[in-house]
């Protein structure tokens, strides 16, 4: 259509509020240079208890931010970037019987009988590290084949990764002047 010929998007606009779009940046040259704003360390062992002979778990995630230097701002940005609404999202091998969780900050929920964990972080920045310290007790004598993927959830407001941006808005028809409100939003996922 007339975006692919002349990046122009056509519209008319409802009353009130709306979200006139989104769009997912597939790889690309510019994409091959991005690392996430977080990094997240998790170190899983094992060892056999030898009271008991159970297996044993221990598991410790150290997560920070990066340098944001690969991020676009908008230019309505006042202050520091920071990553908002961090969680990261935890599953544990089924054959988990016991599991035993602190944090140095944000909350932690486990569900046991899924036995997955939310550790929700709220906002990181640069001066903040988050630590989560888990020991495990499992079934059995037999070691998990594969530590678990586990899932980070995090945005920036009013950043940009694309480099996307709205150069100018036209009304046409209208008497009234509009008001030009964008907010860019990158989020994982």
């Amino acid at each position: 259509g007339r975006y692919e010929m002349d990046k122009v998007v056509s519209f008319v606009p409802p009353d009130g509020d709306f979200e006139l779009m989104r769009y997912r940046v597939q790889n690309s040259p510019q994409m091959q240079q991005f690392h996430p704003p977080i990094y997240v360390q998790p170190q899983w062992s094992y060892s056999k208890n030898q009271t008991t002979g159970l297996l044993q778990g221990r598991v410790i995630l150290n997560i920070g931010t990066r340098s944001l230097n690969a991020l676009i701002f908008s230019a309505s940005r006042k202050g520091p970037a920071a990553v908002e609404e961090v969680a990261v999202v935890i599953p544990f091998p089924k054959m988990v019987q016991n599991a035993q969780m602190h944090v140095n900050m944000g909350s932690l929920l486990y569900d046991e009988a899924a036995k997955v964990a939310k550790w929700s972080l709220g906002t990181l920045d640069h001066t903040k590290k988050a630590q989560l310290q888990a020991t495990l007790e499992l079934e059995g004598s037999k070691k998990p084949e594969s530590n678990p993927n586990l899932t980070l959830q995090w945005k920036i407001p009013l950043a940009s990764v694309s480099g996307l941006s709205v150069s100018g808005l036209s009304l046409t028809g209208e008497a009234y002047r509009p008001y030009k409100g964008v907010r860019n939003i990158t989020k994982s996922g």
